[in-house]
């Protein structure tokens, strides 16, 4: 790293150190949004909107989530739903998980909708849980169950996202592939030499 990022030395002043993570976040956000690298090959795990590029999994599931929880609460408001209702309902909703292990997520339809029912799930279960008279702690067994089929869900998407890398003529070479050069170059040209760290340079024009 640089003596200085954009001009702001780098030392422990609470302030410098707050700038240079908002260096950082500038220089990451298109990568937050989009989960992914900006390459065709994950064309069909992200959606295009303008200049975004979002990722479907986190542009569906946390919307739905919200949308289920305001039903729930206007339901439970009138007396139209039971905590048992939206506890049998949180496996059901995440067996579509299976979708994805028997790769039928690769269309982007069934990736969509697996997103939402994961969404809808998540709220299944924290309503569910939060009405529960017998307290929470019943459920902790469900709770770690729906936890770890997440993590497997995470740990199998960044081995395929991975595999899907080496698969390509750039094999994972950061510097030189398109879906990350521009990044590694925005850091580098805001100070964060990341470029050094890596056995490829970039090449020359």
């Amino acid at each position: 790293m640089k003596d200085t990022i954009r001009g702001t030395k780098i030392d422990f002043n609470p302030i410098n150190i707050l700038k240079i993570h908002r260096y950082v976040l500038e220089d990451l956000f298109p990568l937050f949004l989009a989960h992914h690298p900006n390459c065709k090959r994950y064309d069909r795990d992200v959606f295009k909107v303008g200049p975004l590029t979002l990722c479907i999994g986190c542009t569906m599931m946390y919307p739905t989530f919200v949308l289920a929880s305001l039903a729930i609460l206007v339901l439970n408001s009138g007396g139209y739903v039971r905590w048992d209702l939206l506890l049998i309902l949180t496996p059901l909703f995440y067996s579509t998980l299976v979708l994805k292990y028997l790769g039928m997520t690769s269309y982007k339809p069934i990736k969509i909708a697996v997103a939402a029912f994961l969404g809808a799930g998540l709220a299944c279960f924290l309503w569910g849980a939060v009405l529960m008279p017998y307290g929470v702690f019943i459920v902790l067994p469900l709770f770690i169950l729906i936890n770890l089929a997440v993590a497997y869900s995470a740990k199998y998407r960044s081995k395929s996202l991975f595999k899907n890398c080496n698969r390509c003529a750039y094999r994972m070479n950061w510097v030189r592939c398109p879906g990350f050069r521009d990044t590694i170059r925005k850091l580098g040209r805001d100070g964060f030499d990341v470029s050094s760290q890596f056995k490829y340079k970039f090449e020359q024009p």
